[in-house]
């Protein structure tokens, strides 16, 4: 009885902490099922063992011994499922703090990358903004440059080669824009003036602007006289040069013919003058001369005289030139067939430029009457012609033609002299030498000659000119050296004279 009553003691002695583990148990496994089966077990077992104990309290057996038994089984095998639980229950709470560690670390940085992305946002809104900008300032360039009224355009520094036009360029040239995109800046330059251009763009000053006067050329070989504009720039990362160019051919053409109108006005002023008077004293030479041949039979005295008349007879001749020149000749104004004036002088001119010069004429039909002196008119056409074959040296061709053509405003805006209405032209085409653009230019002056002296006086054209002017007329010249000249007369038409 010894061993039953040592196992009953330490049972009961274990008695006292089993109603507090089971509270442990229940408060561990919270509402896992094996907790509360637990927590009933011992529940149970304890009440039954209190039970039994104050039962058998007077009369001691073996029963409580044995009924401790498995409440110390169950009381072991629950503390170890207790340490593996709490141990498990560890690892996960360990677990749960590294997640919640990560989780703020993750939180952190999903700020961090919110806070990235709304600067990122931000960088991109400013991005659209620069990109609104930089289409604002591309129209503003467009407007500029591609819409600009002035022609522009920009070519390499290098290569010459064209690299933009605008519009009114192209417009103004008459090239498509890949025509002038194939060309280089030298291919609308005369060749005499490429030399000094090409030096001009070897001397780039970066950024800064050049002024000057040239002349270019149109898709036609129009040449203009043109006022540039130059700023050097880097344009696709190659040194190039921005040109404006100002047509300024139609005012250098106005202040020439301003000058020379204004020249040739005193000039035939002085002229007129100085014939007048020169008139007045040769008359009576070539009248006493004349009364002196009538009467005089002695043959050494004729002969001097026959010089002395004829000598008088040129300078008379002269002095109806500078008259006329001069604006001192009475013009009879009477409705003229210019093509019936050429009928009668062909024998004349055929005769004036000789075998090895062919005439050839072209009358247009129906031409209108002009109003004017016949002897002046008549007094152009030998003038030109002459002038005609003395530059084709006896050899050549010689076109004369009327024509009836309308000048509009924009045609009398091109031409200085020029009026709107209907005119009758006369046209004296040649090939003889040509003249250049020197020669040209003082063509109309008076006493300018480009002949040998005592071969010719400098007053032929610029009579023409005077008397032309004198019908409400002008005169246009188109030259060039090697090929001919063409002299154009334009007369204004009395109306409804149609012949």
């Amino acid at each position: 009885m010894t061993g039953v009553g040592s196992f009953s003691f330490m049972a009961g002695a274990l008695e006292p902490a089993v109603a507090a583990y089971a509270l442990r148990l229940a408060r561990v496994f919270g509402t896992y099922r094996v907790g509360w089966f637990l927590f009933a077990t011992f529940v149970s077992l304890a009440l039954l063992h209190l039970v039994q104990s104050v039962a058998v309290s007077s009369a001691p057996s073996v029963a409580p011994a044995l009924v401790s038994v498995p409440i110390i089984l169950l009381l072991l095998v629950g503390m170890a499922h207790t340490d593996a639980f709490l141990g498990q229950r560890t690892r996960i709470e360990r677990k749960e703090r590294q997640l919640a560690s990560e989780l703020g670390s993750q939180v952190r940085e999903k700020a961090e990358l919110r806070a990235a992305y709304d600067r990122l946002l931000e960088q991109m809104a400013q991005v659209e903004q620069i990109g609104k900008c930089l289409e604002a300032s591309e129209r503003q360039y467009r407007s500029v440059f591609t819409d600009n009224p002035q022609p522009m355009w920009i070519f390499d520094l290098r290569s010459f080669r064209f690299l933009a036009a605008n519009k009114v360029a192209l417009r103004d040239y008459g090239f498509s824009e890949s025509e002038f995109l194939a060309l280089t800046a030298k291919d609308i330059r005369p060749p005499g003036d490429v030399p000094a251009f090409v030096r001009d763009s070897a001397r780039p000053g970066l950024g800064g602007g050049s002024w000057g006067l040239t002349r270019l050329y149109r898709k036609d070989r129009t040449l203009l006289d043109v006022e540039t504009t130059s700023l050097d720039l880097i344009f696709d990362n190659s040194p190039a040069r921005l040109v404006l160019a100002r047509d300024v051919t139609q005012r250098r053409l106005l202040d020439q013919q301003s000058r020379q109108v204004e020249k040739v006005e005193a000039t035939a002023q002085l002229a007129g003058g100085i014939a007048h008077h020169f008139n007045n004293l040769i008359t009576p030479v070539l009248g006493y001369a004349s009364l002196l041949l009538a009467r005089l039979h002695d043959p050494e005295i004729v002969e001097p005289l026959k010089e002395i008349s004829a000598a008088a007879n040129r300078v008379a001749e002269l002095t109806r030139i500078l008259l006329a020149f001069g604006g001192r000749t009475a013009i009879e104004d009477e409705p003229l067939d210019l093509n019936d004036l050429l009928e009668h002088l062909n024998k004349t001119l055929r005769w004036l430029i000789g075998e090895f010069i062919f005439l050839n004429t072209s009358y247009e039909p129906g031409l209108p009457s002009i109003k004017g002196d016949a002897a002046l008119i008549r007094q152009v056409v030998v003038n030109l012609v002459l002038n005609a074959r003395d530059a084709m040296a006896g050899r050549g061709s010689l076109l004369l033609r009327t024509t009836c053509i309308e000048v509009d405003a924009d045609y009398a805006r091109r031409n200085g002299e020029a009026r709107v209405g209907e005119f009758v032209c006369l046209s004296v085409c040649d090939t003889g030498c040509g003249m250049t653009e020197e020669v040209r230019a003082h063509l109309f002056e008076p006493f300018f000659t480009t002949k040998d002296i005592g071969k010719g006086t400098g007053l032929g054209l610029a009579t023409v000119y005077q008397i032309v002017k004198q019908h409400c007329g002008w005169t246009e010249v188109a030259t060039e050296p090697g090929v001919g000249t063409h002299v154009r007369v334009l007369l204004p038409s009395a109306p409804g004279t149609a012949t």
